[in-house]
C-alpha cells in the first residue's frame, strides 16, 4: 500500500505542471486548439469547450490518477459539451485531448 501511495504521489506531482493545459508535443508549430474546462473543481459535473479542431479530429480522454479511462468524446469540428461524472470518487481526475500528433492535458477535481 505504501508503495501504490508513493507512486501516486510521484505520478501526481509529475503531471501536476500539466494542470494549466500546457501543450505536450513533439511536432513543430503553435498548438491548434483552445481548450476550456469549468467549472474547476467541480463536483463531477463540468463543461468542456474545445476550438480549433482540425480534420483529424480531437480525441477527449478522462482517466483517474492510475490511468484508467472514465469517459472519452470523439469530435470532428470544434464542440462544448457536458460530462456528468458525479458518480465517480472524489478526487483527482486528468483530461487529455489529442488533435493529430498534438496533445494537452488538464487536471481535474471533483470535491
Amino acid at each position: 500500500m505504501k508503495q501504490l501511495l508513493l507512486f501516486l504521489l510521484v505520478i501526481t506531482t509529475a503531471l501536476a505542471s500539466f494542470g494549466s493545459g500546457v501543450p505536450v508535443s513533439d511536432g513543430p508549430g503553435p498548438f491548434p486548439l483552445d481548450i476550456s474546462v469549468y467549472p474547476n473543481p467541480s463536483n463531477g459535473t463540468f463543461n468542456v469547450s474545445v476550438w480549433g479542431v482540425n480534420e483529424e479530429g480531437a480525441h477527449i480522454v478522462i482517466s483517474n490518477l492510475i490511468g484508467q479511462t472514465v469517459a472519452e468524446f470523439k469530435s470532428d469540428v470544434d464542440f462544448r459539451t457536458s460530462f456528468d461524472l458525479s458518480h465517480m470518487p472524489k478526487g483527482v481526475y486528468f483530461l487529455t485531448v489529442n488533435c493529430g500528433d498534438k496533445q494537452t492535458m488538464k487536471r481535474l477535481v471533483f470535491q
